[in-house]
């Protein structure tokens, strides 16, 4: 009896695959999308305590602290690690999905006018009350300019490289190279919108535009890099100029 069942399911199995690779579905790029649902949906269920518990062995309860107010946490391993896993596991390059340098060049040049393009944005977005109450909340916990860059720097850096890499990287590249460069845009540019729910209207709104272009930068570039610094670097600014209103 268990030896029938397990043909059954073995033909069940063969039934879809094929019907899969009639209808153009690939394992690698399926496998990406699989698991980037996974890694959004698991962390709402799971808060990781165990993680924290882990890193409290590791290095005591002043390290596992340390860690969960600086952004090493269960969703840089469902963002981050794993995926990296996956993409060895597949035995492709860690580069092809945006984590080598790609074009410098572009790359400093595309930043460049980003910047300028972005001050109208900037003003707007500065000057809405949601937007400032929502990032009060963290700029005015510190005393200082210094205090501030010191430590929301490291904070900021490893939230940029789990959302950089999880959707410009892992996901994009994952379809890029299977269904084409518009595809991953915007197929990427859907669960990145949808993680600025709850933060001001105006910057969930501007998340669309913004998601857009960081796909095509990642793509012009061939990196998650250059999209990591324009993201860090005006999340970083936002928060400096909003602690200076604070303080005078």
């Amino acid at each position: 009896m268990g030896g029938k069942a397990v043909r059954t399911l073995g033909k069940a199995w063969l039934g879809v695959r094929e019907e899969a690779e009639r209808m153009g579905f690939r394992w690698r790029p399926t496998l990406v999308v699989v698991w980037v649902a996974l890694a959004l949906l698991l962390p709402e269920y799971h808060k990781g305590g165990w993680f924290i518990s882990l890193l409290g062995w590791v290095g005591g309860d002043g390290f596992a602290h340390w860690c969960a107010t600086h952004g090493i946490n269960l969703k840089l391993i469902l963002h981050v690690a794993i995926p990296m896993g996956l993409i060895l596991i597949m035995r492709e390059r860690l580069r092809d999905y945006g984590l080598g340098l790609g074009k410098v060049r572009t790359g400093l040049k595309v930043c460049a006018i980003c910047y300028i393009l972005y001050v109208p944005c900037f003003i707007v977005l500065f000057a809405n009350s949601g937007f400032q109450e929502y990032y009060a909340s963290v700029a005015t916990h510190y005393h200082t300019v210094t205090q501030l860059l010191i430590r929301q720097s490291f904070i900021v850096a490893i939230l940029c490289l789990r959302t950089e890499f999880l959707y410009r990287g892992f996901l994009l590249f994952g379809l890029k190279r299977h269904y084409g460069a518009p595809v991953g845009i915007l197929v990427q540019l859907i669960p990145y919108v949808l993680v600025h729910s709850g933060k001001a209207e105006l910057e969930a709104l501007g998340s669309l535009p913004v998601g857009l272009a960081l796909g095509y930068i990642a793509v012009k570039t061939e990196s998650i890099w250059y999209g990591a610094l324009l993201h860090g670097s005006i999340a970083l600014l936002f928060n400096v100029l909003i602690l200076l209103s604070h303080s005078t």
